[in-house]
């Protein structure tokens, strides 16, 4: 009877450890690896159990301004770091119970369990002063900016496809007011 226990503890180990590793495979494809926030098809995953659930959500898309002359002026790397970089101060700006994505490219998507349109706000607000806390450091030849988009989802005939293109529209609008020479990629 003590061989059968002692047999039947490494099964059940070998079990656990493979169970613990195809969890940690399971969240590291759901993690972008540059930036270190989710990835977009885990947003869509996300945003599709907040809609069976009838849940209200207020969303912040930003893009990082000027991304292209980053990458052309100090090469790819520099892109790269600037992605990291809007990742940490995501992480550093958001609540614990908001959701991050990058969206793709140099857009990344917030999602907050909320109602409340002040702390779409007063997130952007906390963005804004993590991403100047890091230009004036002087570590990077570049400065970091963001454009914002917002909006609420939550009535009964919203979508998350309309939900997505309402965030997008106001960024791109707020894009657009900042400055006029900027193109606008929705008429290319």
């Amino acid at each position: 009877m003590r061989f059968y226990g002692i047999s039947l503890i490494w099964a059940a180990l070998s079990i656990s450890l493979v169970t613990i590793y195809l969890n940690v495979q399971c969240e590291y494809s759901s993690v972008d690896g540059l930036s270190g926030v989710y990835t977009r098809q885990y947003l869509d995953d996300y945003l599709r159990k907040c809609q069976e659930k009838r849940q209200y959500l207020a969303g912040v898309m930003l893009d990082l301004d000027r991304f292209k002359d980053i990458n052309d002026t100090y090469g790819h790397q520099a892109g790269d770091e600037a992605i990291k970089n809007v990742g940490r101060v995501l992480r550093a700006s958001a609540g614990p119970k908001d959701f991050i994505a990058r969206y793709g490219g140099d857009e990344f998507v917030v999602v907050m369990p909320t109602r409340r349109t002040g702390e779409i706000k007063a997130l952007i607000d906390r963005i804004n002063e993590n991403t100047e806390e890091i230009n004036v450091s002087g570590q990077y030849p570049y400065n970091l900016s963001c454009s914002f988009g917002r909006a609420m989802y939550g009535s009964e005939t919203d979508t998350i496809d309309s939900f997505l293109k309402r965030m997008d529209a106001d960024m791109y609008e707020e894009k657009k007011s900042r400055s006029k020479t900027m193109p606008d990629r929705r008429k290319q």
